[in-house]
């Protein structure tokens, strides 16, 4: 792996028994770390002895089309230079919160509630998907899934999925912990298990049933590889919002007969249930945090973050130091300029806040929103209480002004802390004495889904 100087990964080579079996080169970013190109995909195919291809590989390049101001992925294009898999253009296309009303050439209408009205999709008062592309799924007072299609669960005390079952004949499998990813699955009555070790660069290894199990992942943390005693056991490939583009096998087997819960984002612990691809060969189902995420519509199937969007997978707007002061400084300025009258204020605030939104590229009647619910705010504040003129007011003001100096420029020329365009990119959390990565947080700089989760009230 190599790094360009903002620390960004700029090339990626996966090696096996000394033989080259993937290459990255060349990914390029813009200047908010959005993911914009990898020059050279290079996976090799799979041949047997006689030269016949047994895996599809794919050599040629990627490129990513993003909303530049809301870090969202328009397109993801491959161009076939070589190999098997041809040349693809994937769209993507979103209403104002967020929502993704064109995936990969399917079209979806929202409510109000940004939740998906399709045939085939319904949710209880909670906002909880209980019918999602015509499977029924059943929730507990705490809108966990108990059931979805034939897969049944429950969870521990802290929250975290305790078991799994296939279905109501089948016999469970458990799950042990290291912080938010799965370490160990065990079933006690077929003698099942399968251990998964992790490293500061996410999962390295597993063991099952006896066999040892290596990985390896493209640059935004995706399975391409799987490797056992010395043989490719297969090549796959996911697109930017975990829509498996293909899975071979070093058999010829098309999917991989065997697969394990290593897919989309499992480098970074993303659990999938294989078990869903009874409902959808290459849509499968990814349960993360205690939440299910689905690559047919790019969104979890629960509420679970803040923000524009609540079941968003991608992007929501945040909120920065630069914003807040902003405000507070345009403010300051409508008082100065009205000898103090809170109408003034409130005018500074409201005119800062609609000019910080157009820039986003909002549309007019949020614009509009912003400016009128900040202003109101600023004039109750202004209106109601004390001007700042004590001493422990102006030292929090002056301590947040320096604040916002060290921490705002920095953000003109890092990714905001929110997904990848999906093209995102996960980014260490923290460590456990011992070294072991026990959490990692998803910062989508430009094609990958999944944020920190956010504790429900």
């Amino acid at each position: 792996m190599n790094y360009n100087p903002r620390g960004l990964l700029s090339s990626l080579s996966n090696t096996y028994n000394g033989s080259l079996r993937s290459n990255f080169l060349g990914v390029a970013y813009d200047a908010v770390g959005n993911r914009t190109r990898i020059g050279t995909v290079d996976i090799e195919p799979i041949l047997d002895e006689y030269g016949w291809v047994l895996a599809r590989g794919m050599n040629g390049s990627l490129t990513y089309t993003m909303d530049i101001t809301r870090r969202r992925l328009l397109t993801e294009a491959f161009s076939q230079s070589d190999y098997q898999i041809p040349s693809y253009s994937l769209p993507f296309a979103y209403d104002p919160s967020d929502n993704l009303t064109s995936v990969r050439g399917t079209t979806f209408s929202h409510n109000a509630n940004s939740q998906v009205t399709n045939s085939g999709f319904g949710y209880d008062v909670n906002g909880n998907a209980t019918l999602f592309n015509y499977v029924a799924h059943n929730y507990d007072y705490e809108n966990r899934v108990l059931q979805a299609g034939s897969i049944l669960a429950d969870y521990r005390p802290d929250g975290k999925r305790a078991w799994k079952q296939p279905g109501a004949l089948s016999t469970r499998t458990y799950y042990l912990y290291d912080g938010e990813r799965v370490i160990f699955e065990f079933n006690p009555t077929n003698g099942f298990y399968q251990a998964y070790a992790y490293g500061a660069n996410g999962l390295a290894c597993s063991e099952r049933q006896g066999e040892h199990l290596m990985y390896a992942f493209d640059p935004a943390g995706n399975l391409v590889h799987r490797f056992r005693d010395g043989t490719v056991l297969s090549n796959s490939w996911f697109d930017s919002y975990g829509g498996l583009f293909y899975d071979d096998s070093q058999t010829g087997q098309r999917p991989y007969p065997s697969p394990d819960s290593v897919g989309y984002q499992g480098q970074w612990g993303a659990y999938t249930d294989i078990e869903s691809r009874n409902y959808a060969q290459y849509l499968r189902w990814v349960f993360v945090d205690g939440d299910y995420y689905h690559p047919l519509t790019g969104n979890f199937l629960t509420r679970r973050s803040a923000g524009t969007n609540e079941y968003s997978a991608g992007v929501n707007p945040t909120t920065t130091w630069g914003r807040v002061i902003g405000g507070t400084l345009a403010g300051i300025a409508g008082g100065i300029l009205t000898g103090g009258n809170p109408l003034g204020i409130a005018a500074g605030v409201a005119l800062f806040e609609g000019l910080y939104s157009a820039a986003e590229g909002k549309p007019a009647s949020v614009v509009v929103r912003d400016a009128v619910v900040s202003g109101a705010l600023a004039y109750v504040g202004g209106r109601f209480l004390p001007q700042v003129e004590s001493a422990a007011a102006q030292m929090l003001v002056r301590q947040g002004v320096k604040q916002a100096a060290r921490e705002f420029p920095g953000s003109l020329s890092q990714a905001l802390p929110a997904p990848r365009k999906i093209a995102a990119a996960w980014s260490a959390g923290t460590y456990r004495q011992g070294g072991l990565l026990t959490s990692m947080e998803y910062g989508f700089q430009e094609r990958e889904p999944f944020r920190k989760r956010h504790d429900r009230a």
